[in-house]
């Protein structure tokens, strides 16, 4: 109910605003307006106020378009453009002073003008493209689901943690490799850096420990891939890390290798490669 009432207040807006510049219109071609005629006549200085509402009452419509649709912001920017372009050339043609023209030079300078609109507008269709294309790629990158879990106490009593990658994709992924990973290991206490470990039974009551691999060449669909982690030395802490809890990358089935940081977007990073020579 919110919703139709507000589309038909935008409709009211923008007709009411279109009707109140026709009329400014008509009235200033009848007048004619000069910069003292605005200051000294009643009636022209109604007739430029009315455009101002006007173009309030299209504005306001405009503005909710532009943010309340973030993918349909060419239209409102092209609405926008369609509106400074009328007013603009109500205001040129109705001064007294202003010369209009002959018709061929109002021909060329209007091929012109849309000659420049079809060039902006080419441009940001391609640019739309090329973001909704680059959205579709990641896709696969998005159902890789991580999970960062608690993972018990230490032998000094301190807490561990692991991390959990599952491929809901329907197609592996590959070069999956956590390059640092954070958490909290004291409570009230800030995350700090954690080291991959792995451990290794010696005996039925010997636990040997060692790094662990952070890296995993091939991750099947629905396969789950985990690293467990324990907190690094003190002298391993950065302190200025360019992730807030996890940062990993992976190239995905078609070849393409992603970087996330965090909870962030999946972004598109060059294939490595190898300088030979």
């Amino acid at each position: 109910m919110k919703a139709t009432l507000g589309n038909w207040l935008r409709v009211t807006g923008v007709v009411c605003g279109t009707l109140a510049i026709l009329f400014c219109a008509t009235s200033l071609q009848r007048m004619g307006w000069t910069l003292d005629r605005v200051i000294h006549d009643a009636w022209v200085t109604a007739a430029f106020t009315a455009l101002a509402s006007g173009c309030i009452a299209i504005g306001c419509p405009i503005y909710s378009l532009w943010r309340a649709r973030p993918r349909k912001r060419d239209r409102a920017w092209a609405l926008a453009a369609v509106l400074v372009t009328a007013v603009a050339l109500v205001v040129t043609t109705t001064h007294t002073d202003v010369d209009m023209g002959s018709l061929p030079a109002w021909v060329s300078a209007g091929g012109a003008l849309f000659t420049a609109a079809g060039v902006i507008l080419a441009l940001r269709s391609y640019q739309e493209t090329r973001r909704a294309d680059l959205e579709d790629q990641a896709n696969q990158v998005r159902l890789l689901e991580m999970l960062p879990l608690q993972d018990g106490l230490d032998p000094d009593g301190r807490q561990q943690w692991r991390t959990e990658f599952t491929n809901r994709s329907s197609d592996p992924l590959y070069n999956l490799e956590v390059h640092g990973f954070r958490a909290h290991v004291e409570d009230d206490a800030g995350p700090v850096h954690m080291r991959a470990f792995a451990e290794t039974r010696l005996s039925e009551d010997t636990m040997i420990r060692s790094g662990g691999w952070q890296k995993e060449s091939v991750l099947d669909a629905g396969a789950r891939f985990v690293v467990r982690w324990e907190s690094a030395d003190a002298a391993e802490q950065k302190t200025a890390p360019p992730f807030v809890l996890i940062w990993y990358s992976v190239m995905d089935a078609n070849g393409r290798y992603w970087n996330v940081v965090d909870n962030n977007e999946p972004e598109k990073v060059p294939r490595p490669s190898r300088h030979l020579g």
